[in-house]
């Protein structure tokens, strides 16, 4: 069979199972909402890397599209998307820019000192992080018209970081395994991890994070700002095979663990509960979209999206853009 014919085969079976699909997941989500934009439910908005620029997924869990890109005006090399928020963190230049388009689309320069290489996001969105050779911005106020930055000395660029949704701390996980946590006000504290970490993640509204060491094991860090202490949530024996993401479901107690193998582990942090789903796929992130506890897990639009509903523990996808659509590239600034 051709690529296009088999392409034609699977959206028609995707097409048809919409409705089961809708049905499942959405009685779960009885008073969560997804963004209306145009009259249309927006699922959230993703980067394309190959048009460098944003794409909104339409529809609702089960039963959603991807759609055109946003024209910024200009080619994004790097963003980091909070769709509950309605905006986008992106590098592009060599600048950093913040994007919105609620009510309309619209964009604001932000200063930062040095080359940008990095930006993350809260949980909830409501903070941001810029990393730069030697230096980070904390940023705050994120839905006015001017946004807050502090800007700090940074002595280790993070293989990985996470940033409270306060905006008062960036906790990293550096080259040389250590969890480190960066304060607004120029502190630097390094935590007392049983073994080195690779990844890291705060829990919505809180100080208290995830951690995943490299010998597959996932902790839970409370009290991050004051006196941390590391519990273990869950090792290899308990299915931890190389994860790529942490997070939280927004409003509980469950962590969320992607392992790069595909299965999905969530774990109750005060009842000791836990399940697992496998998404058959490669998930890289856990990007949250804009229905509360669902995320991205897959970022190749060329392919078909997995997200992961973490409030009913099931998985969906979007199928993937058509091969035309993968290749519209602005030109460069």
């Amino acid at each position: 069979m051709s690529v296009s014919k088999q392409y034609f085969a699977m959206r028609t079976q995707f097409c048809f199972l919409i409705p089961f699909f809708a049905a499942a997941i959405m009685s779960t989500h009885a008073g969560a909402q997804s963004a209306v934009v145009g009259g249309s439910p927006i699922l959230g908005y993703v980067f394309d890397r190959s048009a460098e620029r944003l794409r909104p997924i339409r529809g609702v869990p089960g039963g959603a599209t991807i759609g055109d890109p946003l024209d910024a005006g200009f080619a994004i090399q790097q963003a980091a998307v909070a769709s509950q928020k309605a905006y986008a963190l992106a590098i592009a230049a060599g600048n950093v820019r913040l994007i919105r388009w609620n009510p309309s689309l619209a964009t604001t320069d932000l200063p930062v000192t040095g080359v940008p290489s990095a930006v993350y996001l809260s949980p909830q969105g409501t903070a941001a992080a810029v990393i730069a050779d030697g230096w980070m911005g904390l940023i705050t106020s994120m839905d006015t018209a001017t946004p807050q930055i502090a800007g700090v000395p940074l002595d280790a660029q993070p293989v990985q970081a996470a940033v409270s949704d306060d905006g008062a701390y960036l906790l990293a996980a550096l080259p040389d395994g250590s969890a480190v946590l960066f304060g607004k006000d120029a502190t630097r504290t390094t935590l007392p991890a049983p073994a080195p970490v690779s990844l890291v993640a705060f829990r919505p509204g809180s100080t208290d994070a995830l951690a995943a060491s490299t010998d597959n094991r996932v902790w839970l860090i409370q009290h991050t700002d004051s006196a941390p202490a590391f519990t273990q949530l869950a090792e290899s024996a308990d299915g931890v095979a190389d994860p790529v993401a942490l997070g939280f479901v927004p409003g509980t107690n469950r962590a969320v663990i992607a392992n790069s193998g595909g299965a999905i582990q969530t774990i109750d942090t005060a009842l000791g509960t836990r399940s697992s789903v496998s998404c058959a796929c490669k998930p890289v992130h856990l990007e949250p979209m804009s229905t509360p506890g669902v995320f991205r897990l897959t970022t190749a639009l060329a392919e078909p999206q997995y997200l992961f509903d973490g409030t009913s523990g099931q998985m969906f996808f979007v199928p993937a853009l058509p091969p035309k659509h993968t290749v519209e590239r602005r030109p460069r600034n």
